[in-house]
């Protein structure tokens, strides 16, 4: 990595400005954190929706999901799972679920420009905007199946459910890898109000309000607002401003009517607008690459330019213009039916969002290649559940399902790079600089039948099973063509017919039009048994079969029908497992250990070319494995101390993938195809897992002072390009962060002191090659050591 001396000086001031400010920040949360060990877990669950302030608990809390469609007690449901309660999110100021997960063992959700990787136990769907997500998301019993959804922020939650493994039956749409189970707070004729307001470094700030209560007896309502974002941590050495800067703005309404005591019906209206003014923002590094690599393309320009290069400088110098926006909204509306002691439950929605992304991959002051890919997305969906009463021999629960919806997606790049050579050819000279866009169009109905039937053989002996039926149509059409560029990014207008073809040495896409339909079906099974050994002490095994729908690759530019579709997906999941309570409900052990077998996983390979093509390539591999052992441990020592651990080992291959995309050093010696055959899969460290304590001080005049240190740490892992490039990955990392809570008599009051990365470690988000320079890489981070401090009221 290198950097301009322009740029190290002014990383010098920035750095000092930026000491200035924080330091005592830093070393009251770092140091307290340290002498008082703390943390509310992140894995408490719901049960941290109490006030901090609250008389301390003897015992561990019991966490309530809904991880099978019914209100249960986590440690009898025979999965493994993850929960992340209301008052964790606060006090972590986990704004998304891309913040989230950056403190979750094997789990991934990770913006990288056209696409959000997802990704659980290494398994995921890559960089493709075609994709179905095989993580999937559901928000109050709604699938949303596109990744874009990740960016959205956080507002009035509940619980996050973090469900590991195949969610066959009752997830069942394509959560091949597990579940992202979001469940907001609900209206009750209780009052209830709260508010918060933050501020820290890099400008980050966040409002957010709630109020709810009865309007009559027979009407509940509940609204939520949050406006929230940040400065940025990198300068633009072009206008001064700061990137990653972004601002997020949320509303909900949710109208509870309860015209029977048999009858309950809840509308939720909600709406939400993101936009970074900036980003995602790139930095390169590895310019000049290593050998045998020379710099080249891109990069030999910009170090000509002495553009700051190395994630660890605080310059860019990019040409204005980039960042993305993303609007959304949608509708739900959930009825529950009581009739002879059983639950109709019918859920309708409809949801939908405008997306679009300016990126610059050549990263320096004078554009050389630009692209847009805008996106807008709508879907329906209904589904109808009928479930039988709890605590009977017999518990069966069975629905339906139907989602049609429509995904269109361009990807328009600007080839400035290429008009001294195109100046050359006559019949392209007018229509000069050249863009290409890559229309996609793809309309989807998915229809499925499931059910599930448990026995309590005894009161420790339980047999369950399930299946799910799905039919999925999808039809797309696709279109490539030429035009001239008028504006920066997009506004491409189509070149005249007599212009002819580009020559076929520059390879960046062939113009054609495409269309075709596939309809994939399938049967997923699914079983558990489980066993009460003691009273508080449950061992279970259980099988699932998961699908996931074939498709159309729209990122494809070969014009070649036969690449566009890719197969289905499927897996054979085993899991066996204890989890238990001891010594008083004060110490809780969870184990599981995993087996997955996947045949004919889909996998994006990101190609770019040295000529600036960005080839975006769908495969089916083989066969894959993802297996390893999950622990989670909590040890409640006193009602003021609290220590707890989650830990991952993980070994999730390519068993069987012999025609995979090369990487940066195959490329340069001419392969075309790889062996990836037992090597690792995507985001897939072998050892990953946090560490957290936390102790409460009781001082004079009813004050509480609570403080938390959580340790995060995992192994090396390769990004979502699906060529295992040694060039692209992320080295082993720890991760500290810690809180420092003072909460007031009252119970209403509480200020917090936030502390995150406060080692400053360097930790990439997302990394790809750098166009037209092998060996090159561009990448961006996750936020640097960062303070805040936050505010919270609650009536």
């Amino acid at each position: 990595m290198m950097s301009s001396q322009k740029g190290d000086r002014k990383v010098t001031e920035s750095t000092e400005k930026y000491s200035s400010y924080s330091r005592f920040a830093l070393l009251a949360v770092g140091v307290g954190s340290l002498l008082l060990m703390g943390n509310v877990s992140a894995a408490t669950g719901p049960e941290a929706d109490q006030n901090s302030s609250a008389p301390p608990s003897n015992e561990l809390e019991e966490v309530v999901v809904t991880a099978q469609r019914r209100t249960q007690n986590l440690q009898d449901v025979p999965i493994s799972a993850q929960v992340i309660g209301r008052q964790t999110l606060v006090q972590q100021d986990a704004f998304s679920l891309q913040t989230l997960s950056q403190t979750l063992p094997a789990v991934t959700v990770a913006s990288s420009g056209r696409n959000t990787d997802m990704y659980i136990r290494g398994i995921g769907s890559g960089e493709n905007s075609s994709f179905d997500q095989s993580v999937a998301t559901f928000v109050d019993d709604v699938y949303y199946g596109r990744s874009r959804t990740t960016a959205d922020t956080f507002l009035d939650l509940d619980h996050v459910e973090v469900l590991k493994g195949p969610q066959s039956t009752f997830f069942g749409n394509n959560a091949i890898a597990g579940a992202l189970n979001i469940v907001t707070n609900k209206p009750t004729d209780t009052f209830d109000a709260s508010a918060r307001a933050l501020y820290g470094s890099y400008g980050e700030y966040a409002l957010e309000g709630a109020v709810g209560g009865a309007v009559s007896d027979k009407v509940d309502v509940r609204g939520a607002v949050i406006v929230n974002g940040m400065d940025g941590w990198i300068t633009d050495l072009a206008d001064g401003s700061h990137v990653p800067a972004s601002q997020d703005k949320a509303g909900r309404l949710s109208v509870l009517l309860k015209p029977t005591s048999d009858l309950d019906v809840t509308l939720k209206v909600e709406g939400s607008t993101h936009t970074d003014n900036a980003g995602p923002y790139y930095q390169f590094f590895n310019c000049p690459p290593p050998p045998p690599y020379v710099a080249s393309g891109f990069c030999k320009v910009d170090l000509a330019l002495h553009v700051p290069s190395g994630l660890t400088s605080s310059y860019n110098d990019v040409a204005p213009g980039i960042g993305t926006r993303l609007n959304s909204a949608g509708a739900v509306l959930t009825a529950n039916y009581h009739i002879a002691d059983h639950t109709i439950t019918s859920v309708t929605s409809y949801t939908g969002y405008q997306f679009n992304v300016n990126l610059q991959p050549d990263n320096g002051p004078v554009p050389m290649l630009t692209g847009q890919a805008p996106e807008s997305y709508r879907q329906f969906s209904q589904e109808l559940r009928l479930s039988s009463p709890v605590n009977r021999p017999i518990e069966y629960m069975v629905g339906a399902y139907l989602q049609p919806d429509h995904l269109n997606t361009d990807e328009e790049f600007g080839y400035y790079f290429l008009t001294p050579k195109l100046k050359t050819i006559a019949p392209f000279a007018p229509y000069l600089p050249l863009g290409q866009q890559v229309n996609f169009a793809q309309d989807e109905m998915s229809y499925s039948v499931f059910g599930s039937i448990a026995w309590n053989i005894t009161d420790q002996l339980k047999l369950s099973g399930g299946l799910r039926a799905i039919s999925n149509h999808k039809s797309y059409d696709w279109n490539l063509f030429y035009g001239t560029q008028t504006q920066p990014y997009g506004g491409i207008v189509p070149l005249p017919a007599a212009v002819g073809t580009l020559p076929d040495a520059l390879r960046i896409g062939t113009v054609g039009a495409l269309s075709g339909s596939r309809t994939d079906q399938a049967l997923m099974p699914s079983a558990q048994l489980q066993y009460k050994v003691l009273p508080s002490a449950m061992v279970y095994f259980s099988y699932s079969k998961g699908f996931k729908a074939g498709g159309f690759n729209g990122a494809d530019t070969s014009a070649v029908a036969s690449r566009i579709p890719f197969k289905p997906e499927y897996v054979n999941s085993y899991e066996v497992g204890i989890k238990s309570k001891w010594f008083d409900n004060r110490v809780l052990i969870n184990l599981d250990a995993f087996y997955m077998n996947y045949k004919d996983l889909q996998v994006a390979n990101t190609i770019v070319q040295t000529d600036g093509a960005v080839i975006g390539l769908v495969n089916n591999a083989a066969s894959s494995v993802s297996k390893g052992v999950e622990f989670e441990g909590q040890w409640l020592i006193t009602p003021d101390i609290h220590l707890d651990a989650d830990v991952t080992f993980l070994d999730a291959y390519y068993e069987q993938y012999p025609n995979a995309s090369p990487d940066a050093m195959q490329q340069l010696q001419h392969q075309v195809v790889q062996n990836l055959s037992g090597r690792p899969t995507s985001y897939a460290p072998t050892w990953s897992g946090s560490v957290r304590g936390s102790y409460r001080a009781h001082l004079p005049h009813g004050l509480d002072l609570t403080t938390e240190l959580s340790a995060y740490f995992t192994t090396s892992y390769f990004f979502g390009t699906g060529t295992d490039d040694p060039l692209i990955s992320q080295r082993g990392y720890g991760r500290l962060d810690g809180r420092i809570t003072l909460d007031l008599p009252d119970g209403r009051w509480a200020v917090d002191l936030l502390g995150k990365n406060l080692t400053d470690r360097v930790i990439l988000a997302d990394a790809f090659p750098m166009a037209t320079s092998l060996g090159s890489v561009e990448g961006n981070r996750f936020e640097p050591r960062s303070v805040a401090v936050q505010a919270r009221f609650r009536w």
